[in-house]
Formats: structure tokens, C-alpha cells, sequence
């Protein structure tokens, strides 16, 4: 066994891949098996570390760990490396960044993976024409899977990561009968009420694509015997594009029916919108008719009442969470139990700062599985200072205290003197103790009085207490923000939304600030004003009042697009950036009944609309050019 580094990032255990023997598969059709079910003997979300790969990486090294489930003995290799094993360029220059943690086995040339895509699509021979440690094989190794020295019938690779794939199926179409329109009128029908009998959002298909292809589902819910057809494809079928070649890049999963030509679905735009009767005239597996055949839709052979389609929408999503602090007391400073609820909210760096109103107020959002995971820090403490725990009860509340504290487990507990128990609410000499069903205020969060000339600890006055909560997901609440939108020219909506994490990341090292901490959004249609190119919209969370400050500059300077540019590898001409910045003007109704206008010339807007409402308030709504269609009503803001 080889033990190098420790790692103790927080995040967990995501499962990438499995093959179970017999079976084999092309090396390409490996990038994604089953992944819906990452329980299935063959399963694969490879696809997913390919194109989003910076997003599973940890302080920028993948972390991974291969399993060999029915091998005897020790059978695991887990480490670290920089370069994606999916990526051909990590073959040219073999495994970058490795490092052992706790690996087993380094004999047949070990030393992480990297691209094979010939025999296999994976292989940790590093940089050796063997392929032992393979993933993903086209063909048997004495008849099974090449392990690190022996034939396997199942392999196994997971990362240790904070984000994870997730994937629903949504719809967007359906028609029922009697309804028929021209074909044009059903790129959006309904687009606010899925259940409508009539629905549609196909004019935003482009956004579902992942992996540069659409997974799609057809289904007739009125129909007698299998009624649904389950596929991919690259082209887009609301295009003409499309229609010109057929369909492109079809491939069947789960298809029940394959009679009157289906091959996918194809731009139509006669008869109906779309049809599955691939480089025909029929117009079989019809979606959004402008008439009816047989009285009614034509499906895959028989008319059908009711048609829907369904796209599978893949994600990546933050799943690990962070410690966020809670409350910080500091001696001298006293206040009313009432008092500490809310103090210095926007700077978490204060020595005196507390945001428990919103623990009080919003507790599902500070709630892992119905249960808070709290730690208790004293900073200035000799010997061991925190405690970790979980509990069910919100320590805020007087109903917490009833029944002093409900739910509680111990995480990681130094302390269990004076009656510990984990948090209840007190509110007479602190607002909180962890003296449970005790008279003792040990423990104590906010007081209005000290004990020693300080604050309660766990046996000891202490200078300063704090109280953090580990949540799952990060919120803009937490602390400032800051918000700006990146034009950017030459590129498509898809290419972007297969790249988020490298945008991301680049955005995120241009400012000196973690990727976890950068959110980017691609906006909407109204928005992408630039021809041929993308509107994001990035968002940088968990800032004190002086980084938010300093991004805002920073963003505004010439050199942030030319370090933008350099991370993302696009010339610095192909590149906007925009503050965000509230509508500052402000508007009011004179004595002459004249609706008077402030405007604040450094607001960056180039529009403004302000309106009188019925309460006789004056309201003022702001637009950009820059970066938004200021003739459309809905991309004012306030």
C-alpha cells in the first residue's frame, strides 16, 4: 500500500462509472450508460467529466478512487490527478498532477488513468501500451475486464467531488385533439402551465441539449401497447436546418416502434411541426398539427388523441455544502437575548455579527434532511474548542424550549460537561444555552450579562463565541454579492452550456476567487442580443463588504476582459462586461402634480421608465442596452 496525502475536502462520493462483464461496448458509446440509474451493473456519467471535468475537481485536482468489487483482498486505488482521463489531450501528455492517497496496487505501469479510446476508453498504464486499470472495453482480457493485474468481471470509478450530475425528464409539448394550429403557432403554447391539455416551449429547445445532442421521449397516453419512443439526436427538429439533412446523430434507446421510416424527429413545417417519418412525405409520429388525420394525431401508426414529447434535462449541481457562520460574539460587548438576532448582518467579519433572524424565520433553508448540523466554536480557547452536532429543534424559537432540545446527535463532541445537549433557546440571561433542562447558561449564545467577565463556554469564560450551520447549498443571503453580465461574440448557446465550468473557472481565477463562489447563468432569448454569440449572466456569492467592493472595480477594469480572455482562451474583442447595478433613479409627485425625475447619471442605464401606482407611489424601472433589449417591457428592472 502506497499512502501519500489525505485529503479532507468536503463533498462526497459520486459514482461515475461501472461495467459488469459480459458486457463490452464501443469505446464511444461508454460516455454515458443507464444515467438514470446508478445502480445498474453497467452505468456510465462519463460524458458528464468530459464536458463539465472543472467542476468536479477539488481545490483543482480530480480526486478518484477505482473499485474492483469482487476482488479478494484490498481493492481499491484511490488518488489525485489535474488531467481529465476523458480528454484525448491528457493522452498526449500522459497523467498530470498525480498523486497517491491510498493505493494498493502500482504494479503494470500504474500511475493514475488517461485516455486510451482504442481498445478501452480509459487505462492506468500510464503512458505504456498495456491497459490494465482499464474503464470502459470494447473486447475481453481473458475473458473479462483488465483489472490491475487480473482479469475482473466488474470496475468501478468514482470522484470525490462537491457537485453531481442530476437529471429529470421535462416536458415540453403536448397537443390534444381537438386542437390543431399552423405549425408555426406551436413553438409556444401555454408555456406557463404544463398541464395544460395544450402546451408547448419548444422555442427554447436549443437549451436542453447536453453533451451536443438532445435526449428525447415521445409518448401517446391514450394509446393501446407500448406507447413510447426513447432516443438521441444532434439536430435540433424545430429548424430547417434540420429538414435539409434529415435527422442528424440518431441513436435508439428505448424504441418501441421503428415502422412508417422512423429515424427521429425532423423538421416538418406543412402538415405539422415536426415528424418522426425521417426523409419522407409521410408525416407519421406528428408533433403540433395544423390538421387532423383520421380525425385525430397522427403517432406511430394509429391516430392517436393525446402526443407529448419529453426532453431529458441533464444538470450539475452543487451537492456539498460550507460551514456558514451564524453568530459571533466578542467581549466587551453585551446585548438584550432580542437584540442578537440581527447585528452587523452584512459583514460576517465583524467581531460582533449575527444573522439568526434567519434562522428563526427561513429554518427549511438552513435544514439538511429535516436536522441542522451545528458547530460551536471559542477561538480564543485553550485545548480543544468546538463542537459538532446535529438536532431537529431550531434553538431560536420558544417552542425549541418547551421541550428543551429535540432530535440530538453527537458529530464530533469535545465537550459534554455542565449539562451539554446541543442548543435550546433561553431568552432570559442569553438567547441560547447549551445547558439542557438546566438552570446553567453554559454554553451560551448572545448575552446581555457576562460570567467571569466574559461569556459561558463549556466550563470556562471566554472572550468570544461563535455558532456556525454546514447547509448544502450556498444563498445569496448569506452575505453580499456581486453581479455583472460577460458578452460574448462568436460563440452558440450550446457551446457555452457545455462549457459552464471552464467559464466558470476562468471567470472565477481572472477575479481571485474560488469557482464554487461564481454562478453563471446563460440568459434567456430576449437577452442574447449579440449576432451568433451568448449573454452570461455571473453572480459571485459568499463576499465580505470589501470583496464586493473590489469586484465591482476589478470587473470594470480594462485588464479584467483581457484576464477573462486569457483564462478562456477567446480574443479580448470577443468580450463585454457589464455591472449589474440596482436602478438608483428615483421619481416623485410634485405639488403641481408633476411627476418629478432624479436621475443618477452613474447608474450605467439607458433607459428608465417611472409610473405613478394606484397607492400614488412613484416607481422607476431601469434598462441596459449593453446587455439587454430595452424594447421589451420585461427586461426592466428595479
Amino acid at each position: 500500500m502506497i499512502a501519500v496525502l489525505a485529503c479532507a475536502s468536503a463533498g462526497e462520493w459520486v459514482p461515475l462509472f461501472r461495467q459488469t462483464m459480459p458486457m463490452v461496448k464501443p469505446v464511444s458509446d461508454w460516455h454515458n450508460v443507464n444515467s438514470d440509474d446508478s445502480s445498474n451493473p453497467n452505468y456510465s456519467i462519463l460524458d458528464a467529466l468530459q464536458l463539465n471535468g472543472e467542476d468536479f475537481k477539488i481545490d483543482g485536482k480530480f480526486h478518484f478512487k477505482m473499485v474492483w468489487p469482487g476482488a479478494s483482498g484490498a481493492n481499491t486505488n484511490e488518488w489525485s490527478q489535474t488531467s481529465n482521463p476523458m480528454t484525448v489531450v491528457a493522452n498526449s501528455g500522459g497523467i498530470q498532477g498525480y498523486e497517491a492517497i491510498e493505493v494498493n496496487h502500482d504494479d503494470n505501469r500504474w500511475g493514475g488513468l488517461e485516455y486510451n479510446g482504442e481498445i478501452c476508453l480509459m487505462d492506468g498504464s500510464a503512458s505504456h501500451g498495456n491497459w490494465f486499470y482499464a474503464v470502459g472495453t470494447n473486447d475481453k482480457w481473458q475473458n473479462a475486464i483488465p483489472g490491475w493485474s487480473n482479469p475482473e468481471d466488474v470496475t468501478e470509478l468514482w470522484v470525490y467531488t462537491d457537485y453531481t450530475v442530476t437529471e429529470h425528464w421535462e416536458l415540453v409539448f403536448r397537443q390534444t385533439m381537438p386542437m390543431t394550429k399552423p405549425a408555426s403557432d406551436w413553438y409556444n403554447v401555454n408555456s406557463d402551465d404544463s398541464s395544460n391539455p395544450n402546451y408547448s416551449i419548444l422555442d427554447q429547445l436549443d437549451d436542453f441539449k447536453y453533451g451536443n445532442k438532445f435526449t428525447f421521449r415521445m409518448a401517446w397516453p391514450g394509446a393501446s401497447g407500448a406507447g413510447t419512443q426513447e432516443w438521441s439526436q444532434t439536430s435540433n427538429p424545430t429548424t430547417v436546418v434540420a429538414a435539409s439533412g434529415g435527422v442528424q446523430g440518431y441513436q435508439a434507446i428505448e424504441v418501441s416502434h421503428t415502422d412508417r421510416e422512423w429515424g427521429g424527429l425532423e423538421y416538418n413545417g406543412g402538415s405539422c411541426l415536426m415528424d418522426g417519418s425521417a426523409s419522407h412525405g409521410w408525416w407519421f409520429y406528428a408533433v403540433g398539427t395544423n390538421n387532423k388525420w383520421r380525425n385525430a394525431i397522427p403517432g406511430w401508426s394509429n391516430p392517436e388523441d393525446v402526443t407529448e414529447l419529453w426532453v431529458l434535462r441533464r444538470e450539475v449541481k452543487l451537492i456539498a455544502g460550507k460551514w456558514v457562520p451564524l453568530f459571533r460574539q466578542t467581549m466587551p460587548m453585551i446585548k438584550e437575548p432580542s437584540d442578537w438576532y440581527n447585528v452587523n448582518s452584512d459583514d460576517s467579519s465583524n467581531p460582533n455579527y449575527s444573522i439568526l433572524d434567519q434562522l428563526r424565520d427561513s429554518e427549511d433553508d438552513f435544514k439538511q434532511n429535516g436536522r441542522f448540523t451545528f458547530k460551536m466554536a471559542w477561538p480564543g480557547a485553550s485545548g480543544e474548542g468546538t463542537q459538532e452536532w446535529s438536532q431537529t429543534s431550531n434553538p431560536t424559537t420558544v417552542v425549541a424550549a418547551s421541550g428543551g432540545v429535540q432530535g440530538y446527535q453527537t458529530i464530533e463532541v469535545s465537550h459534554t460537561s455542565r449539562n451539554w445537549g446541543g442548543l435550546e433557546y433561553n431568552g432570559g440571561i442569553c438567547l441560547m444555552d447549551g445547558s439542557v433542562d438546566h438552570g446553567h447558561w453554559f454554553y451560551a449564545v448572545g448575552t446581555r450579562a457576562k460570567w467571569g467577565n466574559a461569556i459561558p463556554g463549556w466550563a470556562n469564560p471566554e472572550d468570544v463565541t461563535e455558532l456556525y450551520v454546514y447547509r448544502t447549498e450556498f444563498f445569496a443571503s448569506d452575505s453580499p454579492t456581486s453581479e455583472f453580465t460577460l458578452a460574448l461574440n462568436g460563440v452558440t448557446v450550446a457551446e457555452v452550456e457545455a462549457n459552464l465550468g471552464t467559464y466558470r473557472q476562468g471567470i472565477a481565477t481572472a477575479l481571485g476567487v474560488s469557482a464554487g463562489q461564481v454562478t453563471i447563468t446563460v440568459e434567456t432569448s430576449s437577452r442574447r442580443r449579440l449576432t451568433g454569440g451568448v449573454i452570461l449572466t455571473a453572480t459571485v456569492t459568499s463576499l465580505t463588504a470589501a470583496d464586493d467592493s473590489n469586484i465591482q472595480d476589478a470587473v470594470q477594469a480594462s485588464s479584467f476582459v483581457a484576464a477573462v480572455a486569457t483564462q478562456l482562451t477567446v480574443p479580448a474583442s470577443a468580450l463585454a462586461v457589464v455591472l449589474v447595478v440596482p436602478c438608483t433613479v428615483t421619481c416623485e409627485l410634485s405639488s403641481a402634480n408633476l411627476v418629478q425625475v432624479l436621475h443618477n447619471t452613474a447608474s450605467q442605464h439607458t433607459h428608465h421608465r417611472c409610473y405613478m401606482q394606484d397607492s400614488q407611489d412613484c416607481i422607476c424601472s431601469c434598462c441596459n442596452t449593453a446587455t439587454a433589449d430595452c424594447n421589451v417591457e420585461s427586461n426592466y428592472h428595479l
